[in-house]
């Protein structure tokens, strides 16, 4: 993984266009990485198995997610002012 985001934006629309002011910014993802090994950011691997149908009882990848606490983001994001 090269480039990770996590946007944070308040949406507006003025004369039907659509604006975004955008309030976060991720400090880097070396620090993302430390957050990994801190034990801040939880890696989880979702794993599935089919239950019906000709595929029944194959096992299916349904993705991979990073999770991290809200109270901790202050730790990954910094405030940004768009």
């Amino acid at each position: 993984m090269k480039v990770l985001a996590f946007i944070k934006a308040w949406p507006k629309q003025i004369d039907g266009v659509d604006y975004y002011k955008y309030y976060d910014q991720l400090k880097g993802f070396e620090e993302f990485l430390k957050l990994i090994e801190q034990g801040f950011i939880r890696i989880t691997f979702k794993i599935g198995v089919v239950r019906q149908g000709e595929r029944m009882g194959e096992i299916h990848d349904r993705g991979t997610g990073f999770e991290i606490q809200e109270t901790n983001l202050q730790k990954l994001f910094t405030y940004i002012e768009v």
